[in-house]
C-alpha cells in the first residue's frame, strides 16, 4: 500500500513523513511537554471556546424568546466579552499555581532537592510555594545527611577490611592476608615456576625490647620492613606475622637456587647497622625456605615447613638460611615442639630445680647451694640445661624462665631457714642479658622482700659476661643489688666469651672454672697454666676462686693444691631436690667431706 501512496504523494506535493531521530522522546512524550508548557494558552483558547459556546447558547435563547436580531446579538457580545474577561482572570490567578506544579513535576524527575520554587507571589500561591520550599530545604538537609552518613560507613569499613588485613606497627600484610596469598599463588602457578615461601625470625629481638623499649623496638621492625620490602621484587609479598616474625611469598623460575640468592641477599641488607632513634642496632636473622610441592596447596603446611627449616638454621648457626628437607628437619622438628611445650610447661611449674652445694676446701663446710634447672618432657624425654636456655632464648621465654628460677630458689631459701633452721645462700645462674634489664634489680629486690630474705642470702652467678653490649647497664643494675648485700660471681672464667673486663665493670665477690680441661689425664700444660692463673689472678683481687666439676678426689687433690677456696662437683654431692639436699645437710651438721 506504502508503494501506491508514494506517487499520489509526489504528484500532490505532500511532504514525506519525518523518521524520528534515534534517541527521541516518543511522540506521546513531546506531545505532553509541548502542552505542559503552552498551557495558558490552551487555557485562553479554551475560554474562548466557552465564550462562544455561550454566545451560540444565548442566541438560541434570544430566536427563542422572539427577540429581535440585533437584541440577540447585543446579548452574545456581551457575553463573549464576559467570557473573555473571566478566561483572562481565571489564566492569571492560575499561572503562579500552574508554575509551581510544572516545578514539582520537574524536581521530582530529577529526584534533586537542590532547586527552588519561585515564590516571589504575596498570595495563597507564594504562600504555597515557600511551603514547598521550606519542605525541600528539609528533604536536601536529609540528603546531605544521608550521603555523610553513607561516606562515613564507607570510610569505617575500608578502615575495618584495611585492619583485618595489615599489621598496624609496619603496615605489612599481616597473617590473615598470608593465608589467602598463599592460596592465590599457589592456585596460580603456571608453567614451571614454583612458589616458595620464606620464614624470617630476628636473632635476640627480645633483647632490643627489654634494655631498649618497645617503642625502639617497634622503630626496628619498621626499618627491617622498609629493607626487605626495598630487596624483593614489586610482585612478591611480605607480611608480618607477629613479634619479630616475617614471611616472604615469591615466585620462582630457578626453584631453590634463586630462593636461596633471595634469602642470602635478604641477610645481607639485614646484616648492616640500623640507625633507630639515635642508636646504632645490629639486627640480624634465620630464615627458612620451602617449596610448594606440584599439587600441594596446603598453605599452613608450607608456612610450618619454612617455620621448621628456620629452626634448623638457627640451631646450627643464626644469621644463616636453611631450605626444608624432610630427612634433616627432624631435628628441628623436635626444637618446635620443644619450644611449644617449655611455654606450656612455664605455665604448669613443671621445669623444676635441683642443688649441689659449694664447700670451702679448709674447713669443708657448705659455703652455698647452687641452684640447677631441670626439665623432663612426658613426650620428649630429658631436655639438658643448656638446650633447655636456648629453647627459651630463641623461643622468647627466657626472661619468663629466669623469674620463675629465681623465685623458686628464694622459696627453697625460705624455706630452708624456716624449716630446717639452715641459713644458707643460693646461688642462681642469670644471663648478661638479664642482667641488663632496666628493672632488673627492682624485680630481684621484690623477690627478696617477698620471701624476707637479707641480700646475702641470693647470689648471682653471670653466665655469659662477655655476651654483654650494654655493659653500662649491667653495672647501674648490679651495683643496687650489691648495696642490698647480694653476692655476684662469675661463671666459667677463662674460657667462651668471659672476659677480663667483667672483673673491672662487673667487680664480683667470687669467680669460678671448670676443672675438667686443666686436671686430671685429658689435661695439658697450657689448661692447667689457666687455671693457676685464674687461682693467681682472684687472690690478687681479693675475692674467691670456685673450682666446679669436681669429679675424682685426684681432681681434688689439685685444685686444693693450686690453692682454691671452694669446689663443687660430684665428688661431693650429687645434685638433688632440696628437701633430699635438706636431709643430707642436716644429717652431715653442714660438714661434707669426699
Amino acid at each position: 500500500m506504502r508503494s501506491a501512496i508514494e506517487p499520489l504523494r509526489a504528484r500532490l506535493g505532500w511532504p514525506r513523513p519525518r523518521t524520528p531521530a534515534v534517541g527521541a522522546p516518543p511522540l506521546r512524550t513531546r506531545l505532553s511537554n509541548w502542552v505542559d508548557e503552552h498551557s495558558l494558552l490552551l487555557r485562553a483558547l479554551a475560554a474562548v471556546a466557552l465564550a462562544g459556546m455561550a454566545l451560540t447558547l444565548a442566541a438560541l435563547i434570544a430566536e427563542i424568546a422572539g427577540a429581535t436580531s440585533g437584541l440577540a446579538l447585543a446579548v452574545a457580545l456581551t457575553t463573549l466579552v464576559l467570557c473573555i474577561a473571566v478566561g483572562a482572570a481565571l489564566a492569571l490567578l492560575m499561572r503562579p499555581l500552574t508554575r509551581l506544579v510544572r516545578f514539582a513535576a520537574q524536581t521530582s524527575g530529577d529526584a534533586s532537592a537542590a532547586q527552588r520554587a519561585p515564590d516571589d507571589d504575596s498570595g495563597e500561591a507564594g504562600v504555597l510555594a515557600r511551603a514547598y520550599n521550606r519542605m525541600l530545604d528539609r528533604l536536601h538537609d536529609r540528603d546531605r545527611a544521608l550521603a555523610r552518613e553513607l561516606a562515613e560507613k564507607t570510610d569505617a569499613q575500608a578502615r575495618l577490611s584495611l585492619a583485618a588485613h595489615q599489621d598496624p606497627v609496619t603496615e605489612l600484610h599481616n597473617r590473615q592476608y598470608f593465608q589467602q596469598a598463599i592460596e592465590r599463588s599457589l592456585a596460580g602457578r603456571r608453567g614451571g615456576a614454583q612458589v616458595a615461601v620464606m620464614f624470617i625470625d630476628l636473632d635476640d629481638f627480645k633483647r632490643i625490647n627489654d634494655i631498649h623499649g618497645h617503642a625502639l623496638g617497634d622503630g626496628v621492625l619498621r626499618e627491617v620492613s622498609r629493607r626487605i620490602c626495598g630487596t624483593l621484587r614489586k610482585s612478591d609479598t611480605v607480611c608480618r606475622l607477629g613479634g619479630d616474625e616475617f614471611a616472604v611469598i615469591l615466585t620462582v623460575a630457578g626453584g631453590a637456587d634463586e630462593a636461596v640468592g633471595v634469602a642470602a641477599k635478604l641477610l645481607a641488607a639485614l646484616a648492616s647497622p640500623m640507625r633507630v632513634s639515635g642508636h646504632d642496632m645490629f639486627v640480624g636473622a634465620s630464615i627458612g625456605i620451602a617449596l610448594a610441592v606440584p599439587g600441594e596447596i596446603d598453605p599452613v603446611e608450607m608456612l610450618r615447613r619454612a617455620d621448621l627449616a628456620m629452626y634448623q638454621a638457627k640451631s646450627e648457626l643464626k644469621g644463616g638460611f636453611k631450605v626444608y628437607e624432610e630427612r634433616v628437619t627432624v631435628r628441628a622438628s623436635r626444637r618446635a615442639q620443644l619450644a611449644q611445650r617449655l611455654r606450656n610447661a612455664l605455665a604448669d611449674d613443671s621445669p623444676s630445680l635441683v642443688y649441689q652445694p659449694q664447700v670451702t676446701l679448709r674447713s669443708h663446710r657448705v659455703a652455698r647451694l647452687e641452684a640447677l634447672l631441670r626439665w623432663r618432657d612426658e613426650e620428649l624425654g630429658h631436655v639438658t640445661p643448656v638446650e633447655l636456655v636456648r629453647l627459651a632464648e630463641e623461643s622468647g621465654a627466657i626472661q619468663a624462665l629466669g623469674e620463675r628460677v629465681l623465685e623458686q630458689a628464694c622459696r627453697d631459701a625460705r624455706w630452708l631457714a624456716q624449716r630446717c633452721g639452715l641459713a644458707i645462700p643460693v646461688a642462681v645462674n642469670v644471663s648478661g642479658r638479664q642482667v641488663a634489664q632496666p628493672d632488673f634489680a627492682d624485680r630481684v629486690e621484690d623477690l627478696l622482700a617477698r620471701y624476707a630474705l637479707h641480700g646475702e642470702m641470693l647470689e648471682l652467678e653471670i653466665t655469659d659476661a662477655g655476651l654483654l653490649t650494654d655493659w653500662s647497664a649491667a653495672e647501674r643494675q648490679l651495683a643496687q643489688l650489691r648495696q642490698g648485700g647480694v653476692q655476684l660471681s662469675i661463671d666459667d672464667f677463662g674460657q667462651g666469651f668471659a672476659t677480663l673486663r667483667a672483673l673491672r665493670a662487673l667487680p664480683p665477690q667470687r669467680i669460678k672454672f671448670d676443672c675438667r680441661a686443666a686436671v686430671g689425664p685429658t689435661g695439658d700444660a697450657t689448661e692447667e697454666a689457666i687455671a693457676a692463673a685464674t687461682v693467681s689472678i682472684a687472690r690478687q683481687l681479693g675475692i674467691e676462686s670456685v673450682a666446679k666439676c669436681v669429679e675424682t678426689r685426684a681432681q681434688l687433690d689439685v685444685v686444693t693444691v693450686l690453692g682454691c677456696d671452694a669446689a663443687q662437683g660430684h665428688v661431693f654431692r650429687q645434685p638433688a631436690d632440696i628437701e633430699t639436699m635438706a636431709g643430707w645437710l642436716l644429717e652431715n651438721a653442714g660438714r661434707v667431706r669426699p
